[in-house]
C-alpha cells in the first residue's frame, strides 16, 4: 500500500493543529509530515493504532542507519534527532486522541529518544569558517556595474555584508524600510520573511 486513509486523517488533524493552534510555519509542518511519512513507510503503512514500542525501537535503528540519498553518506545525528523528535511528538499527540486504544500509552513514544551521549553529540554545532572581511569587500567592489541589474546585485550584496540579514528577508526589502541618514533598517514582517515573523531593528555596519 502507498497510504492508509485512517492514518491520513490523523496526520491532517495533527498538522492542522501545529499550524493553526501552535502557530508553526508551513515549512515546519512539511518537515514534520515527511518525518511521519518515514514512519509509515517503515511499518508498511500499518494503522497508527497498532503502533508498538517494538516498532518504535526498530524505526529508531532504521533512521540511525539511514543514508543520504544524494551523497550515499550516513545521515547526521542532528538529522536523525530531528526526524525522531518529530515522530515522537506525533506519537505523544496520538495518546491524547480519543480514537486510540487504551493500551496506547505515552511510554510508546519515549523509546524514540536518542541515548544521552548521542543527544549531546547531535546538538553540537562546529564553528563555521568564513572568508576574511576584506575579501568580501574586494568581491563586491569587483562586481560589474554597467547595467541597472548589475548595480542592483551589487547593492544587494553590500546590504548583506553590512547587515547580515537573512537572504529571505533581504530579497523582500523595500526602499521605504531603509533610513540612510541613520543607517537603520526596519525588517517589516508584513511584507518580509523575517525570523519567526518578528519586526526586527537592524543597523548597517560602517565598513567604509
Amino acid at each position: 500500500p502507498r497510504h492508509n486513509q485512517a492514518n491520513d486523517r490523523l496526520k491532517r488533524a495533527y498538522l492542522s493543529e501545529l499550524e493553526e493552534d501552535d502557530g508553526r510555519s508551513t515549512q515546519t509542518a512539511d518537515q514534520v509530515r515527511h518525518a511521519i511519512d518515514r514512519l509509515e513507510q517503515y511499518t508498511g503503512f500499518k494503522d497508527f493504532r497498532t503502533y508498538t514500542r517494538e516498532q518504535g525501537l526498530g524505526f529508531k535503528e532504521h533512521i540511525l542507519e539511514s543514508r543520504n540519498l544524494r551523497t550515499g553518506q550516513p545521515i547526521s545525528l542532528a538529522t536523525a534527532r530531528s526526524i525522531l523528535r518529530a515522530v515522537q511528538k506525533f506519537i505523544e499527540w496520538l495518546t491524547t486522541n480519543r480514537h486510540m486504544p487504551r493500551k496506547f500509552k505515552i511510554a510508546s513514544a519515549k523509546c524514540l529518544s536518542l541515548r544521552t551521549g548521542d543527544e549531546r553529540r547531535a546538538k553540537v554545532k562546529p564553528p563555521r569558517r568564513f572568508a576574511p572581511f576584506d575579501d568580501y569587500k574586494r568581491a563586491i567592489l569587483a562586481m560589474p556595474t554597467a547595467t541597472e541589474t548589475e548595480r542592483r546585485d551589487q547593492a544587494v550584496m553590500a546590504m548583506f555584508l553590512t547587515t547580515s540579514m537573512r537572504i529571505s528577508a533581504l530579497i523582500d526589502l523595500k526602499i521605504g524600510d531603509v533610513d540612510f541618514e541613520k543607517s537603520y533598517i526596519f525588517q517589516d514582517p508584513r511584507h518580509m520573511r523575517t525570523k519567526s515573523s518578528k519586526g526586527i531593528d537592524t543597523f548597517m555596519l560602517p565598513v567604509g
